[in-house]
């Protein structure tokens, strides 16, 4: 299942705003509006060296090749390609050469499984990098008239209309390959919705703009600066996102939790919900499927409503914040996903099943619930309710926060004391503190 529409928008905005942010700088400048004529040519370098560092400092070492590839483009063409490229060595290979490799090294690194630097994968890729460099250097500065001439004319080849590139400096080959790689890119980032995804289709727009924009020293600063700003915000990103998402759930951690009890104010509410003897999902079933049984769990607690929000607590324990609440509100939404749990079961399909059920025959004994509600005789504890369906219920602690009250922890401890009160009485039900 892919990512929802809000999922998806959550990880790209930034991004626009980013781009759209360079794009008003820059039609400010053109009316005077800037106090400034060219922006200082070491801005971009010092961003790009940021998000180098912060890249290798989370292991992403795509990601820092792809900051590496925009440098030596920008290197390129802002300091040997002082204006217009002309044809001299310079402009009839050096910059058509920067505008057909950047968009095919971006979708490539991109589109590379992560390996880390010091492995054969990670030397592989730097060494496409450095080859790449190394021939465009030898055609650039040692290339024969008749080597100039054939690079020449590969890279400014036009198999579409003379039309399609009188508007703009790049050749036809990085006209066809730019969209080819930003469509390929955003198809990834439909899967993944990752802010990763969001920052690399970021720079290769603005390195695009930035090519396109060759001969305006300002307007090509201003991009290259947008391209290398969009990799370090989607880093910073990737950052909070270890910090602060559970990876197995995708439910905000502990961490998200503490800051939003911080600013909760001193009115809440705030429940501990934990999963019904999950030790014995995992001790009968392996922990696959107890992993399964948790994505389960906090696919339902999201869906809380009454302006409630789920986290991972730890393990198998799940808390929900109700910001600004009392606990008689909580009440009816928490009830809602406790039940929405135990509707929703778990379909655990045995080795020994086919994968579809035969035609014209019943789909057997898995779907039928048992006469005491589905826990069946052994009390609901993670056991095959019948063949490959598996309960699962939970049981929930409430507690509130009042304006009087002390510190967080002791809110926290009300709720798992209440908790357990509802294990104690048997399971899948809510029991209040106090």
């Amino acid at each position: 299942m892919g990512p929802t529409v809000r999922e998806a928008w959550r990880a790209l905005w930034p991004t626009l705003a980013l781009l759209a942010l360079a794009l008003g700088v820059i039609g400010a400048s053109g009316v005077g509006a800037l106090p400034f004529a060219v922006v200082p040519g070491v801005l971009p370098l010092v961003i790009a060296i940021g998000a180098g560092v912060h890249a290798l400092w989370l292991g992403r070492f795509n990601l820092l090749l792809i900051v590496v590839a925009l440098v030596l483009g920008h290197l390129a063409v802002d300091t040997l390609i002082p204006g217009t490229p002309g044809r001299d060595g310079f402009g009839r290979v050096l910059y058509p050469a920067v505008a057909v490799l950047l968009p095919l090294d971006i979708a490539l690194f991109a589109l590379a499984r992560e390996r880390g630097a010091l492995t054969p994968s990670g030397f592989a890729k730097a060494g496409v990098l450095g080859l790449q460099v190394l021939l465009v250097w030898l055609l650039v500065r040692h290339g024969t008239a008749e080597l100039t001439a054939t690079a020449d004319a590969w890279l400014h080849a036009r198999p579409l209309p003379r039309e399609i590139d009188i508007w703009t400096h790049l050749p036809q080959p990085a006209l066809i390959l730019a969209p080819l790689a930003l469509v390929v890119l955003s198809a990834r980032f439909s899967l993944t919705a990752s802010a990763l995804d969001a920052g690399i289709i970021g720079a290769l727009l603005a390195s695009a703009a930035s090519l396109h924009l060759v001969a305006d020293p300002l307007a090509r600063d201003l991009w290259a600066t947008a391209a290398f700003a969009c990799l370090a915000l989607a880093l910073v990103r990737e950052s909070h996102r270890l910090a602060f998402v559970d990876e197995l759930t995708a439910l905000p951690g502990r961490r998200a939790l503490e800051a939003a009890l911080a600013r909760a104010g001193r009115r809440y509410a705030v429940a501990m919900v934990d999963i019904d003897h999950f030790k014995s999902f995992n001790d009968t079933h392996g922990h696959d499927v107890g992993d399964q049984v948790l994505r389960l769990v906090a696919s339902r607690l999201a869906t809380v409503g009454g302006g409630g929000r789920a986290y991972r607590y730890g393990g198998e324990e799940f808390t929900i914040l109700f910001p600004g609440r009392d606990g008689d509100h909580a009440v009816p939404h928490l009830e809602a996903v406790r039940e929405a749990v135990a509707e929703a079961g778990f379909a655990k399909r045995d080795t020994d099943r086919p994968a579809q059920a035969p035609k014209g025959k019943a789909k057997g004994k898995g779907g039928a619930k048992s006469k005491d509600g589905g826990k069946g005789k052994d009390g609901g504890k993670g056991k095959a309710k019948t063949a490959g369906h598996l309960s699962v219920t939970v049981s929930i602690g409430l507690a509130e926060h009042e304006p009087d009250d002390g510190p967080a922890e002791a809110v926290l401890k009300a709720a798992d004391a209440a908790l357990y009160e509802a294990k104690g009485a048997g399971r899948n039900r809510l029991a209040r503190a106090g």
